[in-house]
């Protein structure tokens, strides 16, 4: 009788062995997808490994075989344990990252037959190319897509947003035969169909978001992430993974070139190319001949209640007068962000988040922006029963609403995530209030003036990566703009301000850097987040402290900075309660491969632990 070492999608490490029933010798192999009895429960199982032999006395033998093929190549794998290392996750649980809905769910899959190929382990092939319009950036995709097709080799495509996939097939109608598309909108059948077609080397070239990283093309040759500096990339639950870092992996794995495509790059990305792992290729170009850059310094004004400074009131009224389009970016939904009561100081809160209730005017509804929950706005206050709630704060609509009054004559609309990707295309309009969706709207309007407000919201953001964010956003607006910029802000001395006003991209990079530096921050070094959730309160806290006192030992042969631990913000999400503790290394795999030690002998019932590597 022979054995199976196999992995499960669970927080548990494994491998398990388990016996190959005489009928299934011929069916059982590296890679195959099975079904086993694990602590009784019947789940899917993956092979890694065939032996003759087993230390375990008595083993549990694998019920069935779910597909006449293996699904997991020798290619897969190596990525498998590569993923799992670098983001603390188990061995299963990174297979089935990989894989469709549908799979998860035990489809049954058929693959044609396919070489084993071992992994290369070559060097990081990286270029990161910089563009100011999107013609120059389709016109190099398409160039780098066309020298891997001539190699017979093949293309996966990332992009932040699903609508952009379809520019992409719009433009590039000569492929549209040889594509294939990976999202998470797709129903789990068509996702199954797509993913068969790709592990059978059917199509050339793959289209998708986050998930199609994963995509198991044979001879991949080339992968392209659009818009790289984008926080989409980042998964949002575990395993926390970044596209970015997942497409190094293959890069090595597969010798693989991978193609960064930005206006502005994250500074990861700006540090490579400063360090020569990345090779640059530049087409940015700014016009600041005639540009207008104007910053309104809030401290000097008392009006508390104030949203539109005088000066831009002007400067918006000339636009109007021109008949040009205007911006006004101001990056929170809703009316207002907090209801408050002026008797008892209660503010209405999410019952299931820690999050304060914006008020959607509009649709005459509170709503949660972290769970979406949706409330009724109350005549009288829940806490003290006293009629004396009210509006704090700005949203959006609000904004709107002011500069509707300063202008009743203007063509004023309005532009945030709720809005429909086709809303524009009959609409006229004067001054466009919108958030930073307005980054997403394809082809990108041409504003003569963008002002930005509610900046001094954004800077006071608890994120070490919060002046790089900022940075990027005010660049990305700025790139919109044809003729004038307004900022307000009570820090008009910041230095993502100066940067921005001197339009000088590798200044702002080499400052933040330098304090990223200091600071022992990424890129310099890892910040690793153990979150820790559970639906009880006290237990979540109890548990992180006990946790945090068993880590002190041993961290210092490894270099590792322990932070005390702390709610998480949000605090209160879904129900659960929150706490992290912060660990900064120089070297994730030794600190992971140190954590996943100490939490693995640490009992923490009713409590669930993650790791988040380079954290958001």
């Amino acid at each position: 009788m022979r054995f199976a070492e196999v992995v499960v999608a669970l927080p548990v490490e494994g491998p398990f062995d388990y016996s190959i029933p005489e009928e299934l010798e011929n069916l059982v192999k590296e890679g195959s997808r099975v079904k086993v009895n694990f602590n009784n429960r019947k789940l899917s199982a993956y092979v890694i490994k065939i032996k003759e032999k087993s230390d375990i006395k008595i083993t549990k033998p694998i019920l069935s075989v779910l597909d006449d093929k293996p699904l997991i190549n020798l290619r897969t794998f190596s990525l498998a344990y590569e993923f799992s290392a670098y983001y603390g996750c188990s061995l299963g649980e990174a297979i089935e990252t990989f894989l469709p809905e549908a799979i998860k769910k035990s489809r049954k899959v058929l693959v044609k037959d396919y070489v084993q190929r071992k992994s290369s382990r070559a060097n990081l092939q990286a270029v990161a190319f910089a563009y100011s319009n999107e013609k120059d950036k389709w016109d190099f995709y398409l160039k780098e897509i066309n020298l891997v097709l001539k190699e017979s080799r093949q293309v996966i495509v990332i992009f932040s947003q699903v609508s952009y996939i379809r520019e992409f097939r719009e433009r590039f109608k000569q492929f549209k035969d040889n594509i294939a598309l990976l999202h998470s909108y797709q129903t789990g059948t068509i996702g199954l169909e797509n993913w068969r077609k790709i592990k059978d080397g059917t199509v050339s070239i793959v289209l998708g978001t986050m998930s199609a990283v994963f995509a198991p093309l044979p001879n991949l040759g080339l992968l392209i992430i659009d818009e790289e500096s984008s926080d989409n990339y980042k998964q949002r639950q575990s395993p926390f993974y970044h596209v970015r870092t997942v497409a190094f992996m293959r890069s090595r794995i597969d010798s693989a070139k991978v193609l960064l495509a930005d206006k502005v790059f994250s500074l990861e990305t700006a540090f490579g190319i400063k360090q020569k792992e990345i090779s640059f290729v530049n087409k940015l170009f700014f016009n600041t001949d005639n540009f207008k850059f104007n910053i309104i310094n809030l401290s000097e004004f008392n009006s508390k209640g104030l949203i539109i400074s005088p000066f831009l009131e002007n400067r918006l009224s000339c636009r109007i007068k021109d008949k040009e389009k205007s911006l006004v970016f101001f990056n929170r939904k809703g009316y207002s962000t907090i209801l408050r009561c002026d008797k008892c100081d209660f503010i209405l809160r999410c019952e299931r988040c820690s999050a304060g209730l914006i008020f959607d005017k509009q649709k005459n509804r509170l709503i949660c922006h972290l769970c979406l929950s949706v409330y009724p706005v109350p005549e009288i206050c829940p806490n003290c029963k006293k009629s004396y709630m009210h509006y704090k704060g700005v949203g959006i609509e609000k904004v709107s609403s002011r500069l509707k009054q300063l202008f009743p004559q203007a063509r004023i609309i309005v532009y945030d995530v709720d809005t429909a990707p086709d809303a524009l295309a009959n609409s006229n309009f004067d001054i466009m209030v919108g958030t930073s969706s307005v980054l997403n709207i394809k082809p990108a309007i041409d504003f003569k003036l963008t002002a930005v407000l509610g900046l001094d919201y954004l800077l006071n953001l608890p994120d070490f990566r919060n002046s790089e964010k900022i940075f990027n956003l005010l660049v990305n607006l700025r790139m919109r703009t044809s003729s004038e910029m307004i900022l307000e802000t009570s820090y008009p001395r910041h230095h993502a301000i100066k940067f921005l006003k001197e339009f000088d991209i590798e200044a702002f990079n080499d400052y933040e850097l330098s304090q990223r530096s200091e600071f022992g921050l990424p890129p310099f070094k890892h910040v690793v987040n153990i979150i820790l959730r559970s639906k009880i309160e006290s237990s979540v806290k109890e548990k992180a402290d006990i946790l945090f006192k068993s880590l002190l030992s041993g961290r210092e042969e490894l270099g590792l900075e322990l932070f005390e631990p702390a709610p998480k913000n949000p605090y209160k999400l879904r129900n659960s309660y929150y706490w992290q503790i912060v660990v900064k290394c120089p070297m994730v795999r030794n600190c992971i491969e140190y954590l996943k030690k100490n939490i693995r002998n640490f009992s923490h019932s009713q409590v669930i632990i993650t790791i988040d590597v380079d954290a958001l």
